[in-house]
């Protein structure tokens, strides 16, 4: 399931980071994990996958590869960032694409783009502002530090679980140090993990200035304790369509 995943930095990403700074997702209504069916999560879509994926129009031409998917703050895919090689030529770009334009095959993302239609999937369009201030990006919580509700390290995101509509589902964790290997899946709770410049977190629904000891470190946060999540039984990722 793990792959290497290469970070490209740049002036659109860096401009959709500083919103990034400000926002914050909204807690999930906590989920019992002894009562949790994951049955559903084998047929889900893998964000981690996603990523990188070849991005073509309906007639098959390519127009680039996705490089990132933006999720709001209930756990909604809302669009994914397109970035577009030499297409039409336009030269380099970056586009979004709402979720619900998109379309799947066994080999690339299909999106309604065309010469007459590019100018409204522009990344920093009318929406923009919306965009950057209230969505976080699945690039920023893969590979983050996930923590127990005790704030003790527990692993690492390895990978984003979504339905077909773009609900966010799951999360799947690779576990470390004292808690053993392999995989496990866990609700999707909310994200917490906006790096700030001077590397501080943000408290769970919270607005401005926040007390020191709401503050959390940033990262992916589990409402779960030590004994609830060594109950649970490890993700067959063999079964995962992915």
């Amino acid at each position: 399931m793990t792959k290497c995943i290469v970070r490209r930095t740049g002036a659109s990403f860096a401009a959709l980071a500083i919103g990034a700074f400000a926002a914050h997702a909204g807690a999930q209504e906590k989920i019992d994990l002894a009562t949790w069916d994951q049955a559903s999560l084998y047929d889900g879509i893998s964000l981690e996958d996603m990523l990188g994926e070849d991005v073509v129009d309906p007639n098959g031409e390519e127009i680039g590869d996705v490089r990132n998917i933006l999720v709001t703050p209930d756990g909604r895919i809302s669009r994914i960032i397109v970035e577009a090689g030499g297409f039409l030529d336009i030269g380099d770009t970056h586009l979004a694409v709402p979720w619900d334009q998109l379309q799947f095959d066994d080999d690339a993302v299909v999106v309604p783009i065309s010469e007459d239609s590019v100018d409204e999937f522009d990344l920093f369009g009318k929406n923009y502002p919306e965009i950057a201030q209230n969505e976080w990006k699945a690039f920023d919580l893969l590979s983050d530090t996930v923590y127990l509700e005790d704030g003790k390290v527990y692993g690492i995101v390895d990978d984003i679980i979504a339905d077909t509509d773009g609900r966010i589902q799951a999360i799947l964790v690779q576990r470390g140090g004292t808690y053993g290997t392999g995989e496990y899946a866990y609700p999707y709770s909310g994200y917490y993990g906006f790096r700030y410049p001077m590397g501080y977190g943000v408290a769970p629904g919270s607005e401005g200035e926040v007390a020191a000891e709401d503050v959390r470190a940033p990262g992916y946060h589990l409402p779960y304790a030590e004994s609830e999540v060594m109950e649970l039984g490890p993700f067959d990722t063999s079964r995962f369509k992915g």
